[in-house]
């Protein structure tokens, strides 16, 4: 995957791809092949973060 930041800020953008086969041909059962995309967000956030009182 890949994660491409935006500018000015602590967010970015996640884009990820997947390939791969499930399943099995013994006993007359099916195997396939897929590819997966997967796209997301992350925002900035600030947590346990001591907030300073004047």
């Amino acid at each position: 995957g890949l994660g491409l930041p935006v500018k000015r800020s602590n967010t970015f953008f996640n884009i990820a791809m997947e390939i791969g086969e499930k399943g099995t041909t013994e006993d007359d059962l099916i195997k396939e092949q897929f590819i997966r995309f997967n796209f997301g967000v992350t925002f900035k956030g600030i947590w346990f973060v001591k907030r300073k009182y004047d």
